[in-house]
């Protein structure tokens, strides 16, 4: 049995129901069409490449979240989404050392997440959860990716990133004169060479 605190305040015998009715109700949900001055927050997406959230994690979302809700009661219309930053090597890596496929690996871990977002009461508008490795989100990224290459914007110098091994990264070499195979000419293309090496060292005195 669950002890009460001995200043009688036990968010564990309310917050539940409160929950329940804010999802009932769409309490955070944003009204497109609000005649009410709009307010966007975006906090940064979490990889779902762990077991769970950490109270590292709510140290960031929870005071964001105190600021919408803040600006709700001063009559704004908030949009504050939350979604997953699922297309990436975290990702890739947690469903190597797992054994599993990524794709089913994401959505479990999304849920979880999700999951405790929601019992820390945090008022993400969950109509709009987006997901960077569904094809449905990253379609319209690659989409404006290409607008903007057809009209010469985008450039590709070759550049090296350092990496460890334990991210089974490498150097990643790019050059804007190679198309790949099954890519026009007039797409986006890149040669992408991965050559593993250890991390340089950092120079004296840094």
């Amino acid at each position: 049995m669950r002890e009460k605190p001995e200043d009688g305040y036990d968010p564990g015998a309310f917050e539940a129901g409160w929950q329940e009715r804010w999802r009932a109700e769409g309490a955070f949900r944003a009204d497109d069409r609000s005649q009410r001055p709009p307010l966007y927050l975006l906090e940064f997406f979490p990889y779902p490449s762990g077991a769970g959230l950490s109270v590292g994690h709510c140290k960031n979302y929870v005071p964001a979240d105190i600021y919408c809700r803040l600006k709700r009661m001063q009559g704004f219309e908030v949009l504050h989404p939350m979604g997953w930053d699922a297309f990436g090597q975290p990702a890739e890596n947690e469903a190597i050392r797992r054994g599993r496929h990524p794709a089913a690996m994401v959505a479990e871990y999304a849920a979880r997440y999700r999951r405790t977002l929601e019992s820390i009461g945090c008022s993400y508008d969950w109509e709009r959860e987006i997901n960077s490795s569904d094809p449905a989100y990253y379609r319209h990224t690659q989409a404006l990716f290409l607008l903007l290459h057809g009209r010469g914007l985008p450039t590709v110098p070759l550049s090296s990133a350092n990496a460890t091994a334990s991210c089974m990264s490498a150097r990643l070499e790019l050059s804007p004169r190679t198309t790949c195979a099954g890519v026009t000419p007039n797409s986006f293309a890149i040669d992408c060479r991965v050559r593993s090496r250890k991390r340089s060292p950092r120079p004296s005195g840094e």
